[in-house]
């Protein structure tokens, strides 16, 4: 998707959501904090990078779950919905997303998935994890080679495939082909939760799909939560955000090269209010 004006009207409709969060999250007592490149725009460009067509939210586990508790009640009667792989079968991801149902986004590499789908926000569980770096790598590709599995049995991108995908996919289904998606969901969900009651000092993103650029903070500090500018609006980032950021983006301040100044998400097919965009074959995928 290359259409700066796309990509400005998917803003203007994740910024109302975002809203929306946030004042709830205000009326809950719910910390939460700008993340990756939705936190890198609000400090480098006081909102939106540019070419950024997602908003990131983080979360320590136990707020995550407070927000997952009461945030359906507040979404009665309107166009939201909370997505996660409980409220809705189809749905693979082991974070929550804030959809619009009133709008159709369909990523390429769902395109053949069975879930719910809109104009969306993500927001990740922050869990404790292990100090040693070594320990965490076992625990992050444990999570990846789950998320390869359930991803496939899902159809929710197609790697498997490929000849390597397909060859990964027959050995990793030795191990665990024999459990249904619902138990290899608990499966993840286990070894993401892992460290949860140990006394490690370090809280991060476990999503399988991250490695160790993903913003680390010490559990005792990761809800000191400040307001900054963001668009027309403010919202909590962590007091230690140069730190997050530095973790993922080095000199974050630095612009990176034009070639690779794109969108993240693949998408085949968008339609908000009058605007359409790409293959209206997908359009069904509602």
């Amino acid at each position: 998707m290359k259409s700066d004006s796309v990509v400005k009207q998917l803003q203007k409709k994740e910024l109302e959501i975002l809203k929306f969060v946030d004042k709830f999250c205000q009326t809950e007592d719910i910390p939460y904090f700008l993340s990756a490149g939705t936190l890198l725009g609000a400090i480098r460009h006081k909102g939106f990078i540019p070419w950024d067509d997602d908003i990131d939210l983080g979360m320590t586990r136990e707020n995550y779950e407070r927000f997952v508790k009461l945030i359906p009640e507040a979404l009665e009667n309107t166009d939201y919905m909370l997505q996660t792989n409980q409220t809705d079968a189809g749905y693979p991801l082991p974070f929550l997303k804030i959809i619009n149902l009133k709008t159709t986004l369909v990523e390429n590499n769902a395109k053949n998935g069975n879930a719910k789908n809109g104009v969306f926000i993500d927001i990740f569980p922050f869990d404790v994890v292990p100090d040693n770096k070594f320990l965490r790598w076992i625990q992050i590709k444990k999570c990846k080679m789950l998320t390869f599995v359930i991803h496939t049995k899902m159809n929710y991108y197609t790697r498997a495939q490929t000849s390597l995908g397909g060859i990964i996919y027959s050995m990793l289904n030795i191990l665990w082909g024999r459990y249904s998606v619902r138990e290899l969901l608990d499966k993840r969900q286990k070894e993401i939760e892992k460290y949860n009651h140990s006394n490690n000092r370090n809280m991060s993103i476990v999503t399988a799909t991250t490695e160790f650029k993903t913003e680390t903070l010490d559990k005792a500090e990761i809800n000191d939560v400040i307001r900054i500018p963001f668009e027309d609006g403010m919202f909590l980032a962590n007091s230690n955000y140069e730190q997050m950021l530095e973790q993922s983006y080095g000199d974050y301040m630095e612009f990176p090269p034009i070639e690779e100044r794109g969108t993240r998400h693949d998408i085949v097919y968008l339609k908000m209010d009058d605007f359409e965009f790409g293959d209206p074959m997908y359009k069904k995928k509602k």
